[in-house]
């Protein structure tokens, strides 16, 4: 494969493999534990999909800002009044390795005459033995937006492409990973929401039937609507959802204390405390909440910072 490069050195010393393991996740709202299957690969197997997932990166049709940070994903809806939110049971588990294969096909024709190898490699390295992709590997969330991609949103016009057909009927559509949030300043009925689940069956997703809310913002008892952590009202006022600034002051409170926390994830967190101010943090108005969140974020950069100086 063209995109194998680099990690041909580490194949060639090590066979590339994953090694599935379950993991239990409480639910945060409901409190309920879910118990799934991720795959943890080696050495040899993540230089692969780490140079799959640059490859996929750098293509000039790839999905640019895939996925969105949250409040780009939410922004496009300020405005609007019916919400209508749902989302893509067992995502990665929905792609399949033929419709894989056309869009990468779709991405660069350089693929066209290429399909049987591609499609020998995903199977190899990118497909699992359940079917689906592998939860865990490094560039399935690439796949996967290049999946979606093709398929939902595609910028041709065509029957079946999700993203035009909601832009005709005058619904704005965004999407998160497997999140779906559709908007309009008029209700958005029974139809059209029966139509959006047949485009979403064509590309051979499934709805989440548990997952689905039809919101009026106007009305007193849903005044205000989260997506992706991100909090809406009717008026357009962008905000952190309130589960998202308790999350983040635990882990932040961890880290201070000494407790071993991914830095990575409390970065991106703070991105998305920072996400509804844009470029204007020195002018943002902050909660109290919001204010103990940014010293304490400052408090642990200064830790991490004194710790990273001191290391040898």
């Amino acid at each position: 494969m063209i995109f194998l490069k680099k990690a041909h050195e580490k194949t060639c010393d090590e066979l590339p493999l994953f090694f599935p393991r379950l993991i239990r996740r409480q639910n945060q709202k409901t409190g309920a534990w879910k118990i799934r299957r991720v795959y943890e690969p080696n050495d040899a197997m993540r230089a692969i999909h780490e140079e799959l997932d640059e490859y996929l990166r750098s293509q000039p049709r790839f999905p640019k800002h895939a996925p969105p940070r949250p409040a780009e994903n939410v922004a496009p809806h300020r405005g609007n009044r019916f919400f209508y939110l749902t989302d893509i049971e067992n995502a990665f588990g929905s792609v399949k390795v033929d419709g894989l294969v056309k869009a990468f096909c779709l991405m660069n024709s350089f693929w066209i005459p290429r399909k049987r190898g591609l499609k020998n490699f995903l199977e190899n390295y990118c497909i699992a033995p359940e079917g689906g992709l592998y939860q865990g590997a490094p560039s399935s969330p690439a796949l996967f937006e290049l999946y979606a991609w093709a398929f939902l949103e595609r910028p041709i016009h065509t029957w079946y492409n999700l993203k035009k057909w909601c832009g005709w009927n005058d619904v704005t559509y965004t999407r998160y990973v497997d999140d779906l949030t559709f908007s309009s300043k008029k209700r958005i009925g029974r139809g059209t929401r029966r139509q959006i689940r047949r485009l979403l069956h064509n590309a051979e997703f499934t709805i989440n039937n548990g997952k689905n809310f039809v919101i009026d913002l106007a009305n007193p008892k849903t005044p205000r609507i989260t997506i992706t952590g991100i909090g809406l009202e009717y008026g357009g006022r962008m905000f952190v959802s309130r589960e998202r600034l308790r999350e983040l002051e635990k882990m932040l409170i961890a880290g201070i204390e000494g407790e071993d926390v991914n830095p990575h994830k409390i970065e991106g967190f703070m991105s998305v405390f920072w996400s509804p101010y844009g470029g204007k943090r020195r002018s943002a108005v902050l909660t109290r909440t919001q204010r103990r969140i940014l010293s304490l974020s400052r408090a642990w950069r200064k830790l991490q910072k004194k710790n990273h100086t001191m290391t040898p």
